[in-house]
């Protein structure tokens, strides 16, 4: 399965960062008396090493287990410097300056995997270990702290600015878009090597907290009763595809943000190739498109199925809706087939003047009639409980 990631709701993942630098740490910090940084970027004796906590996240689906352990590669990881001390004074923060000397970007996109371990008490923990084998460690002198940032997928492409970092992020349907941040600007020296050895209690290890940035569409499928009160004509009107559409091809996510905190993790910017035309299909767990060569049907009975798989979308923008393209086949007296030529289009929208958020997932609730006639109509569903329901809509075949 590719990369599909939900974590479902906030769990304690014990993820510690490990690895070797190029070099062994040279002229360690341990006195603390330097009084400027050296002009050679230098690495203390202090690992670099995060825990993680999951907010509303994991495989999409990525899944994790009853203890929100999850495995997944190819996270990416920034080490930025967010605050100036005394001993940094001479070297200004400047995220655009990515060279070690400049001691702004310490850790510049660097690729790492999560993976579940044992520890000595047989309980399971999510480890994530450096992609290169490495070991990081803070700088010496401890003229800056530092936060982390962390991203999933791997960026078409970053940005760099003095006092923000954005990045290209495709939009595909089915891959999950996570952001993650390690941030303390409260405690002093939060984070560097002085720190942790002032916090013997923190075990070296700062806290990294992920979420969603995108939203999840979820579709079912249940067969509407007749004049008769019977399910069984709509039974045999079924979904040859489905898909989203004017959807974005690829989003400008905030990776950090020192001038505005509240834009980190959030979506800032929206590419299309083809705006009102760009879709998304539904795919299913094996990151196929879904139905395949047969059509879904609903059941005879009026129960409704929960259709596999979903189309994962970052929030549409402000004054822009999603529409929900259905082709539908319906089978005819004579047991032939007959598809619909023109796909039935649908407004995706909340009810009750309800915006989408991140990290929620949307169930849409579709009913189909004899005919090539449909109606949606939703509620929003686990992630995070919400009673918003979309606006009743119906669409009918040409």
């Amino acid at each position: 399965m590719k990369r599909r990631s939900f974590l479902y709701a906030a769990a304690l993942l014990a993820i510690t960062l490990t690895g070797c630098s190029s070099s062994d740490p040279v002229n360690g910090d341990v006195s603390n008396t330097d009084t400027d940084l050296p002009s050679t970027a230098v690495n203390s004796n202090v690992k670099i090493l995060l825990s993680s906590k999951a907010e509303s996240i994991t495989r999409a689906s990525i899944e994790s287990d009853d203890q929100q352990n999850f495995e997944q590669k190819g996270l990416h990881i920034f080490c930025l410097a967010t605050r100036q001390m005394e001993n940094g004074l001479k070297f200004p923060i400047d995220w655009s300056q990515r060279t070690a000397n400049s001691y702004s970007v310490w850790m510049d996109n660097v690729k790492a995997n999560a993976t579940i371990k044992t520890d000595g008490n047989a309980k399971e923990y999510t480890d994530i270990e450096w992609a290169d084998g490495k070991i990081y460690y803070y700088p010496t002198g401890n003229g800056h702290s530092y936060s982390f940032y962390g991203i999933y997928p791997e960026a078409d492409s970053i940005k760099y600015e003095s006092t923000a970092v954005t990045a290209k992020i495709p939009v595909n349907g089915y891959t999950d878009v996570l952001w993650g941040a390690a941030e303390n600007l409260t405690d002093y020296y939060a984070y560097s090597a002085k720190y942790f050895r002032q916090h013997p209690e923190t075990n070296g290890t700062a806290q990294m907290n992920f979420k969603h940035a995108f939203m999840r569409l979820k579709f079912s499928i249940k067969a509407g009763k007749d004049a008769n009160g019977s399910f069984v004509p709509a039974s045999k009107t079924g979904i040859k595809s489905l898909s989203v559409a004017n959807v974005p091809r690829a989003v400008q996510l905030r990776v950090a943000d020192a001038t505005d905190r509240s834009n980190e993790g959030k979506v800032v910017g929206y590419i299309y190739n083809n705006v009102g035309v760009d879709s998304v299909s539904l795919r299913d767990l094996q990151d196929q498109i879904y139905p395949g060569q047969d059509a879904v049907y609903p059941k005879a009975t009026g129960e409704e199925t929960l259709l596999d798989g979903a189309v994962i979308v970052p929030l549409p923008p402000t004054g822009s809706i999603y529409t929900m393209n259905i082709n539908l086949e319906e089978i005819n007296p004579d047991g032939t087939k007959r598809v619909t030529y023109h796909a039935i289009r649908v407004p995706i929208e909340l009810a009750n003047g309800r915006s989408f958020e991140a990290g929620h997932s949307y169930t849409i609730h579709i009913t189909v009639y004899s005919s090539t006639k449909v109606t949606l109509n939703a509620k929003l569903a686990r992630w995070i409980e919400d009673d918003s329901s979309f606006k009743p809509t119906t669409g009918e075949a040409i």
